[in-house]
C-alpha cells in the first residue's frame, strides 16, 4: 500500500484537477481519508454514482453538505447516456 501511495503522490505532480467517485448510497463509506491527505489542497470534482439506488433525504443532504464546502459534485448513474453529459460541464468548471 505503501508503495502504490508514494506513485500517487509522485502522478498527482502533473494533475490538475482529481475525479473522486464514491458511491451515492454510502458516501463517507466510500471516500477514502488516505486519499484526501494525499489529494490535499488539489482542485477535485466527486462524483456520486448509483443516486437512483441512493436514499433520496440522505442524498439531498450529502449535496447541500459538499455545497457548503464548496466541492464540486454530481449526483449520478454512470450507466445512464446523459451522465457524461452531466460530467463534462462540471471538470470544465473545476478546471476553470
Amino acid at each position: 500500500m505503501h508503495k502504490a501511495q508514494e506513485r500517487l503522490k509522485r502522478e498527482l505532480q502533473t494533475v490538475d484537477l482529481v475525479l473522486e467517485v464514491r458511491d451515492a448510497r454510502v458516501p463517507r463509506l466510500s471516500g477514502n481519508s488516505e486519499l484526501q491527505e494525499i489529494i490535499g489542497q488539489r482542485r477535485k470534482v466527486v462524483l456520486f454514482n448509483k443516486s437512483q439506488l441512493a436514499d433520496a433525504v440522505a442524498t439531498r443532504r450529502w449535496d447541500a453538505h459538499f455545497t457548503s464546502l464548496g466541492v464540486p459534485h454530481l449526483f449520478l448513474d454512470a450507466d445512464s447516456k446523459r451522465a457524461i453529459n452531466l460530467v463534462i460541464p462540471l471538470l470544465r468548471e473545476g478546471l476553470a
